[in-house]
């Protein structure tokens, strides 16, 4: 949905620059995790690729807590 403003943001292999979200993530090479702090998209959390190599996509979970339970859940070492 923001995927043209994403392409006017992109700054090579460096931290992504779309107005309304902070990265959560780095997920290695030029791969981030982005959550939207703004708009219609707020709390949704965004998979983007600093240099293009494949479109934005929302993840599925309902806000950013849900997201970082899960996330936290397939993150080696975490014990419950």
């Amino acid at each position: 949905m923001h995927t043209a403003a994403w392409s006017a943001g992109r700054q090579g292999g460096a931290a992504p620059a779309l107005a309304g979200a902070i990265a959560v993530v780095y997920r290695g090479g030029s791969d981030f995790t982005l959550l939207v702090v703004t708009g219609a998209g707020r709390g949704c959390l965004v998979e983007v690729n600093a240099e293009g190599f494949f479109a934005p996509h929302s993840h599925t979970d309902l806000d950013f807590l849900a997201w970082s339970e899960r996330w936290l859940d397939f993150t080696p070492g975490r014990t419950s």
